[in-house]
């Protein structure tokens, strides 16, 4: 939704600007970048913005959550600065956003943690590769 919002104002601004008409949503900051108005870096974190919201909205690829996790993790507390540092927010908003990633980090772990613990449990409903007597015989046998 933030994606979108900001590829609204971008064709906005650029058409109130008298600026090339931008004919895919990557190029609408491509062209706020070479009008001066967008930093490179942010630019390009932008474009990169855009072409996850094309992904997630016309499904073009299967999304990976933890690759999509990692991109919002890394992204948000990064625009949240931004805002920051633009005046445009308090200082509140960037700690809260810092907690938020928190505790979903906290919550990524967590299932990460269940999963493997999962999957041992199933391995060892499957026989595991091991026998109970074959690992008591082998403790005593010396390596």
């Amino acid at each position: 939704m933030c994606a979108e919002s900001v590829l609204d104002i971008a064709a906005h601004v650029i058409a109130d600007s008298g600026l090339r008409t931008p004919t895919t949503h990557r190029e609408s900051f491509q062209i706020r970048a070479e009008s001066g108005v967008l930093g490179g870096t942010l630019a390009k974190q932008m474009e990169r913005w855009a072409s996850l919201r094309n992904v997630l909205v016309h499904l073009y690829l299967e999304v990976d959550h933890n690759i999509l996790f990692d991109i919002l993790k890394d992204d948000l507390g990064q625009l949240s600065w931004i805002r920051y540092e633009g005046g445009w927010t308090s200082y509140l908003e960037v700690l809260d956003v810092q907690r938020s990633l928190l505790g979903a980090q906290l919550a990524a772990s967590e299932v990460l943690r269940l999963r493997r613990t999962l999957m041992v449990q199933l391995y060892k409903a499957l026989g595991g590769g091991w026998t109970p007597l074959a690992v008591a015989q082998n403790a005593g046998t010396p390596n």
